[in-house]
């Protein structure tokens, strides 16, 4: 066991000296970070995206909004009626009004996550290929992201770049 335990500490001791004399003969490696959240949450393709989608789903909300409507008449009916058949007959249309409703809310809520997924996964791609043109631009070996990242000078952040770049595009 302490055999195994010495061969290991070994390897990660070659390991270690290996990569320390890699970055060490290396001094010319270009580091940038960019920040994908602010810039996801910043694009001025955002608003774009959502008013799309308002349009898009404006009349299908518009046809739920007339079956509440439809709804609210119906139950308001329902104090006015003192016919026991005509009251069951009543609850009846409430229950399928209700039941058609609950399935168009969740129909429409479905199809826009769909449509708004597929959106902000345009929008990251349009993020992705503008940091690589920065990253071209300012010719960086690596780019680094906000995920795990601890701190990041302002020096590397190359992220007022790329949303310069990414104001001047628009997403289909």
């Amino acid at each position: 066991m302490k055999a195994v335990c010495r061969f290991f500490v070994l390897i990660i001791g070659l390991l270690g000296s290996h990569f320390v004399s890699a970055q060490q003969t290396d001094n010319n490696l270009k580091v940038g970070f960019v920040n994908i959240r602010k810039l996801m949450v910043q694009a001025p393709q955002l608003e774009q995206i959502q008013n799309k989608l308002e349009k898009e789903f404006e009349a299908k909300n518009q046809e739920i909004i007339t079956l509440r409507h439809t709804i609210a008449k119906l139950s308001a009916k329902y104090d006015s009626i003192e016919d026991q058949n005509a009251m069951l007959d009543l609850q009846k249309q409430v229950g399928e009004k209700q039941r058609e409703l609950a399935k168009q809310q969740q129909q429409l809520q479905d199809d826009f996550n769909v449509r708004r997924n597929q959106a902000l996964g345009k929008l990251q791609t349009l993020i992705v290929s503008m940091v690589a043109r920065v990253s071209k631009e300012k010719e960086l070996d690596i780019v680094l992201n906000n995920t795990g990242v601890i701190y990041v000078s302002s020096r590397i952040d190359i992220t007022p770049d790329v949303f310069k770049y990414l104001s001047e595009q628009t997403v289909e």
